[in-house]
């Protein structure tokens, strides 16, 4: 029996004037692997990749920043630099279907944990 990949990805804003903006989506996967990690990375100041395991046919990526003062950055590319795609704040956190298998990260100022969990397609 295979497994089922849940996804539920919601955000919403409220204005001042009474206003609001709200995004929301939901769909499920039939995973054809089984691998699936989730762990926590301690991501220092000089760039890393990012442990997967065994997830070799990646499908989603969920980060969550546990720091509660600095930031981390996440890249395709080595070094982590000014191509930065995504800029986790303390706090902060993302959902990013990919299929990358390689992908980086890097703490500002002081190292962070960074919670990593990986779905294989």
């Amino acid at each position: 029996m295979s497994n089922t990949i849940t996804v539920s990805v919601s955000a919403a804003v409220t204005f001042g004037a009474g206003g609001s903006i709200n995004g929301t989506g939901s769909f499920n996967v039939t995973q054809a692997g089984t691998d699936n990690i989730g762990n926590v990375q301690n991501i220092g100041t000089s760039t890393e990749a990012l442990v997967l395991g065994d997830v070799t046919t990646i499908g989603y990526l969920f980060l969550k920043n546990q720091d509660a003062t600095n930031y981390v950055e996440i890249s395709l590319t080595n070094p982590v630099g000014a191509e930065a795609f995504i800029k986790l704040l303390a706090g902060e956190s993302a959902f990013i279907p990919t299929r990358q298998t390689t992908i980086y990260a890097k703490a500002n100022t002081a190292a962070v944990d960074l919670f990593v969990a990986a779905f294989e397609l």
